[in-house]
């Protein structure tokens, strides 16, 4: 019995040996950079679509083409739909409760997703009441999570719709970049100021350059196009002139109809 062993043994280590000896080597290494592989995913580069992600078509320096797949994945699919279905939790209570509601404390940790990845805008205590569409109210002292309170807010105590719009358009740069909005950053600089900073840096400056500048890495391989209109609307919604930001019920048209060229990319 005690031979048997040690000869099976002795077999399996041969083999073992054999196959650590093997060396694979691929037909052909092509390079690319992470910006040439996001660049092509687009809708014109588009080529064909199984249950494994679509497929795009990639111009090579030679003249010759390859096929890029981008594996299907919740990531940024997720990411979008919380996006949607918080803005239409804050266009509820901005345009159709009677009396109006501001919500004066959005952020991340108040927007809560259930088993289903639907988002539902949660904890009012800070929450007043506005008679009147378009109104402010004036506090007698600033509420609300320090990275995510909006200018005009700080600065005169005078709250409206809009100051939860610009806490909202926190909330997306938080999606797409993937880092709280203080606390990462040097000099107490938020993640609106960084963004800026950021995107103001760049030599060629442009939607996708901005883009591919503060994305999170988790959202590498996401279609660009859609990121895109994300980071749009999120710098929409952060102006520091509140008559610049867009209305909740305007920032859910966007989301829900965004340019043919990304609805295919965000699967509405």
């Amino acid at each position: 019995m005690f031979f048997i062993l040690v000869t099976i043994y002795r077999m399996r280590n041969r083999k073992l040996k054999k196959s650590k000896a093997w060396k694979l080597t691929a037909f052909q290494r092509l390079d690319f950079k992470a910006e040439d592989v996001l660049e092509c995913l687009n809708e014109e580069n588009k080529i064909g679509k199984g249950g494994a992600g679509i497929v795009y078509r990639r111009s090579m320096r030679d003249g010759g083409y390859v096929a890029i797949k981008r594996l299907v994945g919740q990531e940024w699919e997720t990411r979008y739909k919380i996006a949607v279905e918080a803005a239409k939790g804050l266009c509820y209570l901005h345009h159709d409760c009677t009396p109006l509601i501001i919500h004066r404390d959005v952020k991340s940790n108040n927007i809560l997703l259930d088993l289903d990845y639907e988002a539902h805008v949660a904890d009012f205590g800070l929450a007043k009441f506005l008679q009147d569409a378009g109104a402010s109210e004036c506090m007698s002292a600033i509420a609300g999570s320090y990275g995510y309170i909006a200018p005009e807010y700080a600065d005169t105590l005078k709250v409206d719709d809009k100051s939860d719009v610009y806490s909202f358009g926190v909330v997306l740069l938080e999606l797409i970049a993937g880092r709280k909005p203080v606390g990462e950053f040097r000099d107490g600089v938020d993640i609106v100021r960084w963004v800026r900073k950021i995107t103001l840096e760049i030599s060629r400056p442009s939607d996708r350059a901005s883009v591919l500048a503060v994305v999170g890495p988790r959202l590498n391989g996401s279609p660009l196009t859609g990121i895109i209109l994300l980071f749009k609307i999120a710098m929409m919604c952060v102006e520091d002139e509140s008559s610049a930001r867009p209305t909740t019920r305007e920032v859910v048209h966007m989301l829900t109809n965004p340019p043919q060229s990304a609805r295919s990319l965000i699967n509405l």
